[in-house]
C-alpha cells in the first residue's frame, strides 16, 4: 500500500528523546499503559501533537534500546569497543541506561522524511544525511583506544534486566494489542448491534405503519357499509311507510265509498218506505170513499 508522509525526523530529535528518556525513567513504572502515557507526555512536551504517534516514538527507543544491547554483547564476546565510533547514540545510550541523564547537544542536521505504510505495521526510513552548509564541520573522531574484555557482574545483570525489560515491554504491547483487537471488536459489535436494532425497529415501524393502514381502510369499508346499510335501511322504512300510507288512504277511501253507498241505499229504502207508506193510506182513502 501507499507510503503516507508523516514527519522528518532528526538526530535532534533522537538525542531529545534519549536524555528525556533517561531523565524520566520514573515514569516507565511497568505499569499498564504507563509506556504509552509517557510517550505521549514525551510528544507533548516536545511540541510534536498532531505530527508523530507515541506509538512511533515508543518504537523509536525500543530499537535504539536493541541495537545497543546487540553492540553491547558483540563488544563483551569480542574484546573491543567498536560500537563507540560505529554508532553515534552508543556512548548516549551507555549513559541512559547506567541511571545517567546524557548532555543533549544538537546537531543540527537535517533527515529525509519518515514514512509509515498504510497499516502502520513496517517503518521505511532513509539514513542519507545532509549536513547544513551552516553549521561548522564535526571535529574528526580518532581511534579510541583498545578496550581490553572485560565481562562483569554487573553488564550482565544489566544485559539481562535490558532483555527482561524488553520481553516484558513486548508482552506488554501484546497485551495492549489484544485488549485494542478486543474493544474494536466489540466497538464493532455494539455498532452491528444498535445497526440491527435501527433495522429492526425500521421494519417495526412499517410493519406498524402498515397495520395501521390497513386498519384504517379496514374502519373505512366498514364504516361505507355501514352508510349503505342504513341508507338501504332508511330507504326500505320510507317506501315501507308510503306504502302504509297508501294502503291507509286506499281502505279509509274504500270505508267512505262504502259508508257513502250504505248511506245512499238507507235514505232510498226510506224514500221508497215513504212513498209506499203514502200510496197505502191514498188506497185507504180510495177505498172508504169508493163504500160510500
Amino acid at each position: 500500500m501507499a507510503a503516507t508522509l508523516l514527519y522528518k525526523w532528526t538526530h535532534d530529535d533522537t538525542a531529545r528523546l534519549i536524555a528525556w528518556r533517561a531523565s524520566n525513567a520514573g515514569i516507565f513504572s511497568g505499569r499498564r499503559l504507563s509506556a504509552i502515557r509517557g510517550y505521549e507526555l514525551f510528544v507533548k512536551e516536545s511540541g510534536l501533537e498532531g505530527v508523530v504517534s507515541p506509538a512511533y516514538v515508543k518504537k523509536k527507543w525500543e530499537n535504539l534500546k536493541q541495537k545497543y544491547v546487540t553492540l553491547k554483547r558483540a563488544s563483551l564476546e569480542n574484546g573491543t569497543d567498536p560500537a563507540a565510533e560505529s554508532w553515534r547514540w552508543y556512548s548516549h545510550m551507555e549513559e541512559a541506561l547506567g541511571g545517567r541523564i546524557p548532555e543533549f547537544k544538537s546537531y543540527n542536521l537535517k533527515l529525509p522524511p519518515v514514512f509509515l505504510s498504510a497499516n502502520q505495521d513496517e517503518m521505511v526510513h532513509s539514513l542519507e544525511l545532509t549536513v547544513d552548509p551552516q553549521s561548522p564541520p564535526p571535529p574528526p573522531l580518532l581511534p579510541p583506544p583498545p578496550i581490553k574484555r572485560q565481562r562483569t557482574d554487573t553488564t550482565d545483570v544489566m544485559l539481562e534486566f535490558l532483555s527482561k525489560q524488553e520481553e516484558r515491554d513486548q508482552q506488554r504491547d501484546v497485551e495492549w494489542m489484544q485488549r485494542e483487537e478486543l474493544r474494536e471488536r466489540e466497538a464493532l459489535e455494539r455498532e452491528e448491534q444498535r445497526e440491527s436494532e435501527a433495522v429492526e425497529r425500521e421494519e417495526r415501524r412499517e410493519r406498524e405503519a402498515i397495520a395501521r393502514e390497513a386498519r384504517r381502510e379496514r374502519e373505512a369499508i366498514e364504516r361505507e357499509a355501514r352508510r349503505e346499510k342504513e341508507a338501504m335501511e332508511r330507504e326500505a322504512r320510507r317506501e315501507r311507510e308510503t306504502r302504509e300510507r297508501e294502503e291507509t288512504r286506499e281502505r279509509e277511501f274504500r270505508n267512505r265509498e262504502e259508508r257513502r253507498e250504505r248511506e245512499f241505499q238507507d235514505r232510498l229504502d226510506r224514500t221508497e218506505r215513504v212513498f209506499k207508506e203514502r200510496e197505502d193510506r191514498l188506497l185507504t182513502i180510495l177505498e172508504k170513499l169508493l163504500n160510500k
